[in-house]
């Protein structure tokens, strides 16, 4: 595990298309782990509800688990943590120059 991290973030990108959707992957990973675990445990939840196991089952509502967890990350990306992360970097920076 450890090399699978260093091998990910020594990376380099060569054009600017890969370099933004390596940026957008990264900064939407967090909000991504936290927003997919409720959405799965209701998708579950109705799997149980519903009895339905098999992907030819499920698949379009499967797709739209995927879709709504990408929308909300994205949401909470642009809303919530970029935002807080600007106000703290703001505060604790200017803090530290004053010191």
């Amino acid at each position: 595990f450890p090399a699978l991290l260093w091998l990910g973030a020594s990376g380099k990108t060569t054009d600017a298309v890969s370099e933004k959707i390596c940026t957008f992957l990264g900064n939407i990973s967090f909000p991504l782990y936290l927003v997919h675990y409720p959405i799965m445990y209701g998708f579950y939840k109705w799997l149980i509800k519903t009895e339905q196991y098999t992907f030819a089952e499920t698949w379009p509502v499967a797709i739209g688990v995927y879709a709504l967890s990408l929308v909300l990350a994205v949401v909470c990306l642009k809303f919530y943590e970029t935002p807080v992360r600007n106000w703290l970097s703001d505060k604790f920076i200017k803090k530290q120059d004053k010191q």
